[in-house]
């Protein structure tokens, strides 16, 4: 069992670091590079929903087998990765149950962003910015408890 928790630990966590990597290195310069600003608004948040929901529930799933793999080990590393864990899957339900919607709110009420700041635009830009800080972090902290739950694996 403790195998096969450890397994879905791996996949759960690299799959989400691995979406996350691809849909913001990759998906969205490549939608933002070849596409005018208000359609690849429109084409990224159709994206947006299910990129937030995979990415979340993979964090919530890496955050639940880490226990289950490792246990309560005394481990300090062990223990900081897996807050770790918690955190980074904190960030994604926020990023899909709070910013998402809210951003997808105020991108309705904007007839164009290709026109002068508004307040409406700014409001928009600050919670795009917070969801791509939480992103980020999300990012780093996957690599990192990757990177020890793979170095605790191989001291077994």
């Amino acid at each position: 069992m403790r195998a096969f928790l450890r397994a879905t630990y791996t996949v759960s966590t690299g799959t989400a670091l691995g979406a996350m990597v691809f849909f913001t290195f990759i998906v969205a310069q490549a939608v933002f590079s070849t596409l005018p600003i208000d359609t690849a608004g429109h084409v990224l948040a159709r994206i947006f929903s299910p990129y937030y929901t995979l990415t979340a529930l993979l964090c919530v799933v890496s955050f639940a087998s880490s226990f289950g793999a490792y246990g309560t080990n005394p481990a300090r590393l062990v223990r900081v990765s897996q807050a770790l864990i918690a955190l980074a899957a904190a960030s994604s339900l926020v990023g899909w149950l709070a910013l998402l919607p809210a951003m997808n709110r105020i991108r309705l009420q904007i007839p164009t962003f290709a026109g002068p700041s508004t307040p409406l635009i700014n409001q928009f830009f600050m919670l795009h910015g917070i969801s791509m800080l939480l992103n980020l972090v999300c990012i780093v902290i996957l690599l990192f408890c990757l990177i020890v739950f793979a170095a605790i694996r191989r001291t077994d």
